[in-house]
């Protein structure tokens, strides 16, 4: 599973990519032979203004050709990341879920 990371208008730190990395590949390592590759692109919605600015688009391309993404918005970067993961984790599972039972069904 290959994954990049880009960053419009957000100061991330620089063991934010380490971090973002091993939170990825926490969220998503039991589906990575399903996954091709993830996207992650972080921009700060409202400039230097306080408040839930921080937008994390978050986008899986499945090898089967399906495109997963999630957007979340929270403070900080990490957080944002980490709603993204956990929402895009549980998208994945469901969808791959109903693959499965949807193949059962066809067999029966």
């Amino acid at each position: 599973m290959q994954w990049m990371l880009r960053a419009d208008g957000v100061q991330i730190p620089k063991s934010f990519e380490a971090k973002a990395e091993a939170k990825l590949f926490r969220a998503l390592g039991r589906f990575q032979d399903q996954v091709e590759s993830v996207w992650v692109r972080l921009t700060d919605e409202n400039g230097p203004r306080n408040g839930e600015d921080i937008r994390c688009h978050l986008q899986a391309r499945l090898v089967n050709g399906g495109v997963l993404r999630i957007d979340e918005q929270s403070t900080t970067p990490f957080r944002a990341l980490s709603r993204a993961t956990d929402r895009i984790r549980f998208k994945l599972r469901k969808q791959l879920d109903r693959r499965k039972a949807w193949r059962r069904g066809r067999a029966s």
